[in-house]
């Protein structure tokens, strides 16, 4: 019995002070009460349920979206499947999905960066490496619905596998960051 109250406790639904008195007279706490704290529990249970579904139901692996405080981010890489030698396009997207104008703040010229990795998490290309970018702060202001589009090609010279593509927001203050995956067949 005081188990259930213990649980009780760590869900919040019950004060210390009852727990005392519940154990201090070997009683248990009321029946009600442990059935408001299941209904608790398989509601977070489905609630975990459908986030992971949503999660799963991507149409494609070659395009992933991320949501924050009202800014939505997705990357594309097209095509699914490169040889060696094929052009990979990727985009990056950052949209204004809230009520509110927002500010998006950079220390440098810089605003996205992309990254592929190979299976095993090692970076096998960044298009920022080697880049020089100017020491300068900028803003870019999106208003509610606004959209920044960035877009890259990569040239494919990479072994057979498959691989991830991170674009990044490079604003400090709003680290966005949505991954797409595809795959190389190596040399044609």
């Amino acid at each position: 019995m005081l188990g259930r109250s213990v649980n009780k406790l760590l869900i919040g639904e019950v004060h210390e002070s009852e727990v005392r008195w519940a154990a201090a007279r070997r009683t248990s706490i009321p029946k009600r009460s442990l059935a408001r704290a299941g209904g608790l529990v398989w509601g977070i249970l489905l609630i975990l349920l459908l986030i992971l579904l949503a999660a799963g139901c991507n149409p494609s692996d070659t395009e992933d979206r991320m949501t924050q405080g009202g800014m939505s981010v997705s990357v594309t890489a097209a095509p699914a499947e490169v040889g060696a030698g094929d052009t990979l396009e990727i985009t990056l997207t950052v949209e204004n999905t809230g009520a509110d104008t927002v500010s998006l703040d950079f220390r440098t010229a810089q605003r996205y960066d992309f990254v592929i990795t190979d299976e095993s998490g090692s970076m096998v290309w960044r298009w920022g490496a080697g880049q020089g970018f100017a020491q300068v702060l900028g803003t870019e202001i999106l208003e509610p619905g606004g959209a920044l589009t960035f877009s890259e090609l990569y040239e494919v010279q990479l072994p057979p596998g498959r691989y991830t593509v991170t674009g990044v927001l490079a604003a400090p203050e709003s680290p966005l960051e949505a991954a797409a995956q595809f795959t190389s067949t190596g040399p044609r």
